[in-house]
């Protein structure tokens, strides 16, 4: 081990929290070049996001390619996500319910 690397903290072998896998998948995929847009995420998990990136430090091959599989493996196990809510449901279902329903629908959620 060199002089550099026993000063920088490595994340090797440790165990890791889901917020610190997290900001390895981000990390690694803005590093591949990925175009990730997080402003959809609420104000304090983006905090959250951006103090864990900046605490990274080294990362060894192994701990990476453990954190991208088991990520990769998660978004294998979604049938599909949605955001939920009634103003969503009401756009996907626009023109295949009446407009009546969905008149009906929006006061009896106050929905305008």
């Amino acid at each position: 081990m060199t002089a550099l690397n026993r000063d920088i903290p490595s994340i090797a072998h440790t165990t890791l929290t889901r917020r610190q896998k997290a900001a390895i998948v981000v990390r690694f995929l803005m590093n591949e070049g990925a175009d990730i847009n997080l402003t959809q995420l609420l104000p304090a998990l983006q905090a959250n996001l951006t103090k864990e990136i900046a605490e990274l430090r080294l990362v060894d091959r192994a701990t990476l390619s453990q954190v991208i599989e088991e990520f990769a493996n998660e978004l294998d196990a979604v049938g599909f996500s949605s955001r939920g809510g009634l103003a969503d449901a009401l756009k996907l279902l626009d023109g295949k319910i009446t407009p009546q329903k969905k008149t009906a629908r929006r006061r009896r959620c106050a929905i305008v």
